[in-house]
């Protein structure tokens, strides 16, 4: 499976490519920005793991651009503390995006993952 993970804490990125890569395809981005570009050039991403608040850009924001491209990409949001207002930008898509509490068991973030695809 490819996996596309954008934290801007790269000890966060490094942590979940350490654990994931040894049953999936990673590619992680510290700057969404960038990760935007990627994903741009190379739309083969089973599963997108995203923070929610980041420099530049917010997860939301992040997700609402991955959706003009691919409507149907499948998405996990996680985050610290995500306030109850931040909530209701997901509810807007036709697609389910879980969102996860940091910190994240490792083998629960990879169940969600694999639960996603099979949906």
């Amino acid at each position: 499976m490819n996996i596309l993970i954008i934290d801007d804490e790269s000890f966060v990125t490094d942590i979940y490519k350490c654990f994931l890569q040894k049953n999936h395809t990673v590619e992680c981005f510290n700057n969404p920005l960038l990760a935007l570009e990627y994903y741009n050039t190379c739309q083969n991403i089973d599963v997108i793991v995203v923070d929610f608040f980041m420099p530049n850009m917010r997860g939301d924001q992040f997700v609402e651009e991955i959706f003009k491209v691919n409507s149907k990409q499948k998405i996990i949001v996680v985050s610290g503390l995500l306030p109850e207002e931040f909530l209701d930008a997901f509810e807007k898509y036709d697609v389910k995006i879980p969102i996860l509490d940091k910190p994240i068991i490792l083998s629960e973030l990879e169940s969600e993952i694999n639960s996603l695809v099979l949906s």
